[in-house]
């Protein structure tokens, strides 16, 4: 009788100790409604066999899944519900200013300020001094492909892939926070056959270089999560973020951009940047590069897709969580390997960066009056903040 006692104090603080570990707040049953931490969707509590997406995610994204609880010693998870099943509420009106991505955006600015000690005289006393040293210029945005500057994009993100032992940089992202990156859903997966993608490199600013005047670090990745609404094979939701290792430490090479405080960009131009192939089925960039773009209507990126109405575009360019950007006289855009970097203009705040819009897909590369297509990001906000400051 002791041994059995003992045997099932055992049993019973084993299944505690899971629950604690894998947040189980509470033993739910089969049936019960549940929520996946991650994505913010709703889903129902199942047995872990008869949930096949959360069997695929452990095997082949090793993603942890959310735990209801077990039964008979099988394991209960959160199964997402199917996008078609999921309630639809009244979206909650956040203001611009109370927003936690604001917040931090200020806070990621206070990293510009640096700390001297000075001496105003022969004999006076040291006093601190904070002098603002901000590494990019505001000039109008009239300067086509190019290199950037040292510190000028530092929340660029290289994402890579694992060929045998070697790391392959083929797509681009943007440090938001100090442990997340915001890319695209589509670079979640190597389509040459490289798999999921593995590493994420910031503060690089030539791949050829170790003396760039830039401090590259590299991380594993230790979740991918798509947007739940990204279903192939259609190229909208195209938006995911990758979370690091650990936390990136935030300086002078290494800093997060800001999200954006508005639907639309504030000018009629912006930046985009990354690694890139120059020209098209070319090697990618060695150096991180640049492009000015024209922000260009709904109604003319549509007329530039209307042959596209098909499976990847069934319903042409939406403008709610879609926008093009390109040149109407010139042959400026993004390419293979700039897909998930930003397109970014000039924050509110002085030297910090708003990431609009998340490249995409486009037509080619270089094309004269054949915009690209980039996922916007504030129709995402309360997703992305849900996920990246939960706490908040």
């Amino acid at each position: 009788m002791t041994v059995l006692f003992i045997e099932k104090i055992l049993f019973y603080g084993v299944i505690c100790i899971l629950c604690c570990l894998c947040g189980v707040n509470a033993q739910q049953n089969v049936n019960d409604s549940c929520k996946v931490a991650r994505t913010g969707a709703a889903g129902i509590c199942r047995i872990i066999n008869d949930c096949p997406i959360v069997i695929k995610e452990l095997s082949e994204q090793h993603l942890e899944p959310v735990y209801c609880g077990y039964i008979d010693r099988k394991r209960i998870v959160c199964c997402p519900l199917p996008p078609s099943e999921q309630p639809t509420t009244t979206p909650k009106t956040i203001r611009a200013e109370d927003r936690i991505s604001l917040k931090k955006c200020f806070e990621y600015q206070q990293f510009l300020n640096e700390t001297l000690f000075v001496s105003i005289g022969f004999k006076e006393p040291v006093v601190e001094k904070k002098v603002f040293k901000c590494p990019i210029s505001t000039l109008p945005l009239i300067v086509g492909g190019q290199n950037a500057l040292p510190k000028e994009f530092p929340h660029t993100a290289l994402i890579g892939y694992r060929d045998g032992k070697t790391k392959v940089w083929g797509c681009g992202g943007t440090l938001i926070s100090e442990e997340y990156v915001l890319t695209a859903a589509h670079c979640l997966h190597d389509t040459r056959g490289l798999g999921y993608a593995q590493y994420v490199r910031l503060g690089e600013l030539d791949l050829d270089s170790e003396v760039d005047d830039a401090s590259p670090v590299d991380f594993n990745i230790s979740e991918r999560i798509q947007h739940p609404d990204y279903i192939l094979p259609a190229k909208y939701n195209d938006i995911a973020l990758i979370k690091l290792d650990r936390p990136a430490t935030i300086n002078q090479f290494i800093r997060p951009a800001c999200l954006p405080e508005l639907f639309s960009p504030r000018t009629a131009h912006g930046i985009a940047s990354g690694f890139g192939s120059t020209r098209v089925r070319g090697p990618g960039s060695k150096q991180l590069r640049k492009v000015v773009l024209e922000v260009y209507s709904q109604q003319e990126c549509n007329q530039t897709y209307v042959n596209d109405i098909n499976r990847s575009l069934p319903k042409g360019i939406i403008d709610e969580t879609q926008m093009c950007a390109g040149s109407h006289t010139e042959r400026r855009d993004t390419c293979q390997g700039d897909s998930g970097g930003p397109f970014q203009t000039y924050h509110s705040l002085q030297c910090m960066y708003s990431i609009d819009g998340v490249t995409s897909s486009g037509k080619g590369c270089g094309r004269i009056n054949t915009p690209g297509v980039y996922t916007r990001v504030y129709p995402y906000l309360d997703w992305i903040e849900n996920i990246v400051w939960p706490e908040k």
